[in-house]
């Protein structure tokens, strides 16, 4: 089966240039707590401006740029602009200390990385300069929240990007795409290529399966760093046209009032977060009606956790993934 017959786009770029002529104005993402929302037009605007700056930076199609960072509004613009740029995206486990840090940057081959300062008790850009001179093959080092001694802004990336006329590269569905490092479990994380046919290929018949359409709004309590977030949910909405609605991180009375306020009607997560939800004294405070579907994976889930999530959001079809 060709890819042409798995999705209707060819890439991630060409997904978002599709929704951005057909629906300009609709609200593509949102991301509430962080004070961040982008249209399909904008989102396409400044992703083109980050795949501009990074080429004008001397980035080549087929170089490999980390992602280091909690769910922020910047991660799916930079994301949608390595894949407009052809370059690899390498998200990175948002709970890496010093040694996975370095595991993962050298073993990817990384010539550039974007990165929050920090986050909750990690410090990101202090971690990596520590240790940078072990990078020979890290060019740049971009910081969402300011430049400083060797370190761009990404505002100043996207700025550049903005005035920049470089014409941006043909991407077709079989270049590689990203590289997701494995847990690691049974030894060092391994790091797995995925092409464009395939990510678009599994967001789709997620997407597909789950019957999202241009009015839902898909939020999520997985990090973006992980398959299931900046495959299934990104792409899916992306994809289909819908909302993402992103959180930083995961709290269950946060995420029962954005469900609430932001309408939200999909909702992925795994068993430990819904369990603690629907364990939550404050969850009946809050109206969730809106779900009409979602997702648990991430590890095995008891089907009576699935029943009573249904049945006591509710939340109607809920169902198991894996893969």
């Amino acid at each position: 089966m060709d890819a042409a017959a798995l999705s209707p786009f060819s890439s991630a770029g060409a997904a978002l240039r599709r929704q951005a002529s057909v629906r300009p104005d609709a609200e593509a993402l949102a991301f509430p707590l962080s004070g961040g929302r982008r249209t399909f037009a904008e989102w396409l605007e400044e992703a083109e401006a980050v795949a501009r700056g990074l080429l004008g930076l001397g980035l080549e199609p087929g170089q490999h740029v980390a992602l280091l960072a909690e769910n922020r509004l910047e991660w799916p613009i930079s994301q949608l602009g390595f894949a407009l740029a052809g370059l690899v995206s390498v998200p990175l486990n948002s709970h890496y200390r010093r040694d996975d840090l370095a595991y993962a940057l050298d073993h990817s081959d990384s010539v550039a990385v974007l990165l929050s300062r920090r986050f909750r008790s990690s410090e990101y850009l202090e971690m990596l300069q520590g240790q940078r001179k072990q990078f020979p093959r890290l060019q740049h080092v971009i910081c969402f929240d300011g430049g400083g001694e060797d370190v761009l802004a990404y505002d100043d990336i996207v700025k550049a990007g903005r005035v920049s006329r470089r014409p941006l590269p043909e991407v077709s569905s079989s270049d590689i795409a990203a590289l997701l490092f494995t847990s690691g479990t049974t030894g060092f994380p391994k790091g797995a290529l995925l092409n464009h046919a395939a990510m678009l290929a599994d967001s789709w018949g997620s997407a597909r399966r789950l019957r999202v359409a241009p009015e839902d709004r898909w939020t999520s309590m997985i990090p973006l760093f992980h398959c299931a977030g900046c495959i299934m949910n990104l792409l899916g909405t992306l994809q289909s046209g819908a909302t993402y609605v992103g959180v930083p991180a995961f709290d269950p009375v946060a995420m029962c009032e954005m469900i609430e306020k932001e309408r939200c009607t999909l909702l992925s997560g795994v068993p430990t977060a819904y369990t603690a939800m629907l364990n939550h004294p404050e969850r009946r405070r809050y109206d969730l009606a809106s779900l009409r579907a979602g997702t648990c994976g991430g590890a095995d889930v008891d089907g009576e956790l699935l029943r009573r999530c249904a049945v006591e959001f509710p939340i109607p079809r809920l169902c198991q993934v894996y893969g």
